[in-house]
This record gives structure tokens, sequence and C-alpha cells, in this order.
């Protein structure tokens, strides 16, 4: 998917690495590894989700999303294993990745709107 939000200044639009936990029905998006940073992530608080049709390069549709930090300390390791398990090619274990990324990273948890 691709985000687009506004912080003080000009509209940004990036693509992002996600998780979708189907059960919870929320998307989870880390920011701050060496892939992926999303400039401005621990003060957004709503965005748009952009799905784009895989191989096709399309726009399927944009859903506005309320944002919110999960600060480490909370629910913070169990959605950060989550994540690091669906990464590809990380070194470690999901536990460890976890550790890791809690001084380095802030993980959003993305909730669609109706």
């Amino acid at each position: 998917v691709w985000l687009r939000w506004n912080l003080d200044g000009p509209t940004q639009t990036m693509p992002v690495w996600y998780v979708y936990d189907q059960k919870a029905a929320k998307i989870y998006v880390l920011s701050g590894e060496r892939q992926q940073t999303i400039p401005g992530a621990e003060r957004l608080r709503e965005c748009e989700v952009i799905f784009r049709w895989k191989g096709k390069n399309a726009r399927i549709g944009e859903i506005p999303a309320s944002v919110r930090v999960i600060p480490p300390g909370s629910e913070w390791d169990e959605v950060a294993e989550k994540v690091a398990e669906k990464r590809l090619n990380i070194p470690g274990l999901p536990e460890e990745t976890a550790r890791r990324w809690r001084d380095e990273c802030t993980l959003l948890e993305l909730t669609l709107k109706n």
C-alpha cells in the first residue's frame, strides 16, 4: 500500500511495507528501519491508505485511516513480533528484532475508516 499524509507542509505520499492483521482489522507499519522511514511518523494521527493493483501499478482506491503510535511497553512487543515474523531477510529471531526496533523505530497502527 501507499500512505498519503500532511504534517505542517506539503502532502507526502510513499509506498510502505505493512502487515495486515485480519483478526484485529488493523494495518501495522514500521518506520525507522534502514529500508523504510516515514517522515514525521511519530506525529501522524490520520492518513489516506492507497491500495494498488500489484503488477499493474494501478490505484484501486483510497480509504482514510486513523493512526495510533504504539508506545513501547504497551502491546509493542506482541505487535512488533508479528511484524518481524512477516519481514523477510531479517537477521535473528522475531523477538530479537522487536527488541532492536523498540529503540530505533516507530510502530504505527492504522484503522481504516468506513
